[in-house]
């Protein structure tokens, strides 16, 4: 079944994906997102904290 599974995907999503990111454009704005995902994980940081200061009162305030 998953050999089944991975030959459709192989024949008919594979090429697809591969012209799509062989676009310039794609390249260009994957790298950006690539870029940008860490520092949006960590000034997500200090909003978590707040969140969870909010249902446990004893935590400092950062």
């Amino acid at each position: 079944m998953m050999e089944k599974i991975q030959a459709w995907i192989e024949k008919h999503l594979v090429p697809v994906i591969n012209k799509i990111t062989s676009n310039f454009w794609f390249g260009i704005v994957a790298d950006a997102v690539l870029f940008i995902v860490p520092f949006s994980m960590v000034s997500a940081i200090p909003s978590l904290w707040a969140i969870l200061r909010r249902f446990v009162p004893v935590l400092p305030d950062i």
